[in-house]
C-alpha cells in the first residue's frame, strides 16, 4: 500500500485532506488503485455497493479511512513505508495469516509482495514515514529496533499504542485544539510503534534479571510514555510500586543517573528530534522547548547544549 507516500513535511504544514466516496465497483477499484496503489482489487457480490475513502496527510504520518459495504480483497507491492492497518469491527488476513483481532492494528509487510483481506466495514490505515521513524529509533532508542518489526504488536502495549494513534488523529482532524504540539505527538506514536512492533518477540526465552534491574527497566519505560506530562518523583514510584529511596538508588547503581535527571535526558531527546524536523522558518526553539515543559530558556538552552555539544537554536536553524 505505497502510493502518496508522506514526505517529511514541516511542522508549519497544516493537514490536508481528501475524500472519496461512490456506489459501484469500478469507482471503488479505481480509488483503490489511485490511493493504496493496489492491483487485482475484487469484491464479495452484493446487491446495494457503496464505498467512502478519507485520507488526512499531517507531517509525518498520513491516516486513512476506507468504508466499503462488503468483503474486499487486493494485491499490494510495498515500498518500504510502515503501514498499520486494522478494521474497528472485523478480521483482516494478511496472505495466508491468522485472522487479525478486531481494532488491534497489524504493521503490514514491508518488503514483499502481498494480498489483503478485508471485511465489509471501515478499515483504519496509518502511514509513518520511514526516515522520521528511524530518526526516533536513533535518538530516542540508539537503534535498538534497526532490525525488522514484528508484525503483530506485543498485546502490553497495544492499549499505549491506541492511545497515541487517537492522540495524532485528533491533532490531524481538529489541529486548532493543540497548536505547536502536533509533531511532539507523532514522536511519541512513533516510539510508541517502535515498542509495540519492535524487538524479536521472544522476550519469554530472555534468562532472568534481578528485582532491581526490572524496577528501572519498568520505570524508564513508564517516564519515556508519560514525559509529555508534569512528573514528580512520586508519581514514578507509584507506577512501579517502590518507595522513592529503592527506585533512587536503583536508578543511580544502574543508568548513573537519578530518576528526574533521566526524565530530563528524555525531554531533551523529544526536543532534539522535534528542532531537527522542524521549518526554522514557521517555527521557534520557545514554542518546542514550552511543549516539553522547560520554562526558563536561558536555564534550557545551556542545560541541551551540556548534553549535545550545541545549543537548541543552531540545531533548529540546520533542521531538515
Amino acid at each position: 500500500m505505497s502510493s502518496d507516500t508522506v514526505p517529511r513535511a514541516v511542522v508549519g504544514h497544516a493537514p490536508r485532506a481528501a475524500e472519496r466516496c461512490g456506489r459501484t465497483p469500478s469507482d471503488a477499484v479505481r480509488t483503490v488503485r489511485a490511493v493504496y496503489d493496489g492491483r487485482d482489487v475484487r469484491f464479495a457480490p452484493t446487491d446495494r455497493f457503496a464505498f467512502r475513502h478519507r485520507t488526512v496527510r499531517h507531517h509525518n504520518v498520513a491516516l486513512l479511512s476506507s468504508a466499503v459495504s462488503t468483503a474486499a480483497a487486493a494485491s499490494f507491492t510495498p515500498d518500504g513505508t510502515p503501514v498499520l492497518a486494522w478494521s474497528t469491527v472485523g478480521c483482516l488476513r494478511v496472505d495466508d495469516d491468522a485472522p487479525t483481532r478486531p481494532g488491534v492494528p497489524v504493521l503490514l509487510p514491508t518488503d514483499r509482495p502481498f494480498t489483503l483481506i478485508v471485511p465489509a466495514g471501515t478499515v483504519q490505515v496509518l502511514r509513518v514515514d520511514r526516515g522520521f521513524l528511524d530518526a526516533v529509533n536513533g535518538v530516542v532508542f540508539d537503534h535498538r529496533f534497526a532490525g525488522r518489526l514484528r508484525s503483530r504488536p506485543a498485546e502490553a502495549e497495544v492499549s499505549h499504542l491506541l492511545a497515541r494513534i487517537d492522540a495524532v488523529a485528533v491533532n490531524a482532524l481538529h489541529p486548532d485544539r493543540n497548536p505547536g504540539g502536533h509533531l511532539s505527538a507523532q514522536v511519541l506514536l512513533a516510539e510508541s510503534v517502535l515498542r509495540a512492533f519492535g524487538g524479536t518477540g521472544a522476550e519469554g526465552d530472555a534468562p532472568p534479571v534481578r528485582r532491581t534491574v526490572n524496577t528501572v527497566q519498568l520505570a524508564q519505560a513508564w517516564l519515556a510514555e508519560h514525559c509529555d506530562r508534569p512528573l514528580q518523583l512520586a508519581d514514578v514510584c507509584g507506577a512501579v510500586g517502590v518507595s522513592s529511596r529503592t527506585l533512587q538508588e536503583n536508578f543511580v547503581q544502574h543508568v548513573g543517573v537519578s530518576p528526574m535527571t533521566y526524565l530530563l535526558q528524555v525531554r531533551l531527546d523529544r526536543v532534539r528530534i522535534a528542532l531537527q524536523l522542524a521549518d526554522c522558518a514557521q517555527t521557534t526553539v520557545a514554542e518546542v522547548a514550552h511543549r516539553w515543559g522547560f520554562r526558563h530558556m536561558g536555564r534550557f538552552s545551556s542545560t541541551y547544549h551540556q548534553r549535545f555539544d550545541e545549543y537548541p537554536k543552531k540545531t533548529l536553524q540546520t533542521s531538515t
